[in-house]
């Protein structure tokens, strides 16, 4: 969650660090999700990153540093997309395609409006 006047590359980077121990550069966004209002939260933009590829050295450094996680696991992206909720899995799934592709996606409430060409529509 970004802090008050924080862009939100700063608090992905402030983020991972805090939560995990290790100091990433963050690239481009993949992928902007806006979630309409839900339990105590308002509503908010999503913004997933490209964190690149964690060498050896990197993931050894991995450690649990914020008591908001208990333990974390590295697995192939496919256990990973049986494990996590539907929506984050398809937030997984459109950024894996939009790091790929080279694009970029943007959904309002997971209702994915297309990659670049989709900016500054309207949807109907």
């Amino acid at each position: 969650m970004a802090e008050s006047n924080e862009p939100p590359a700063v608090a992905a980077a402030r983020e991972v660090l805090e939560e995990l121990g290790v100091q990433l550069s963050i690239g481009r966004v993949l992928l902007l999700d806006w979630e309409a209002p839900h339990g105590p939260w308002d509503d908010q933009l999503v913004f997933v990153f490209d964190g690149g590829v964690l060498g050896p050295d990197l993931l050894k450094a991995l450690r649990v540093s914020d008591p908001e996680i208990s333990e974390f696991e590295i697995v192939e992206v496919s256990e990973a997309l049986r494990r996590l909720r539907p929506d984050m899995a398809n937030k997984l799934e459109r950024a894996l395609a939009a790091a790929e592709s080279g694009t970029f996606d943007y959904a309002e409430e997971q209702k994915f409006l297309g990659g670049d060409a989709g900016l500054g529509q309207v949807p109907s």
